[in-house]
């Protein structure tokens, strides 16, 4: 009988191979379950959008771009704002570096557009901390965009 059967060694290197290779589907898996909590005056930041709530005002049209006024009438103070342009059916995102306080008013701040950017649409950002760290974290309120038409 000449028969031929696999090494101990090879089968053991499979077996280690298909096991390493099945703990990283499930890490990868459950990652999705576990993120960063984010928190904003102890309540999680994505509750924190809840509270947010603000008029975007349109100024003069200033070259290659828009004047825009943020009037902040919720709790929660605005950190910035996601902007996405819509041109021809196809989208951008950017972040504009525009705090506003609780209560209060920006001023006319210029916006920079591409040529034909048709409508702009404003998400605040409200910036939270990490739980169990010193850092600090924008969330973006996506159900709270205003979108002004260019």
């Amino acid at each position: 009988m000449k028969k031929k059967g696999l090494s101990p060694i090879i089968a053991t290197v499979l077996l280690i191979a298909l096991v390493l290779v099945l703990a990283m589907i499930v890490f990868l898996w459950a990652r999705g379950f576990i993120s960063e909590k984010v928190e904003k005056g102890g309540v999680s930041a994505e509750n924190a959008c809840n509270d947010v709530s603000f008029e975007i005002q349109k100024g003069n049209a200033v070259p290659n771009g828009i004047q825009v006024q943020v009037v902040n009438r919720g709790n929660v103070h605005i950190y910035a704002f996601e902007i996405k342009e819509i041109a021809g059916g196809s989208s951008t995102k950017s972040v504009f570096e525009m705090a506003v306080d609780k209560g209060g008013a920006s001023d006319y701040q210029a916006i920079t557009l591409k040529r034909d950017t048709e409508e702009v649409i404003f998400y605040p950002q409200v910036l939270g901390q990490v739980s169990g760290t010193n850092k600090n974290k924008a969330v973006t309120c996506l159900e709270k965009g205003q979108t002004i038409k260019v």
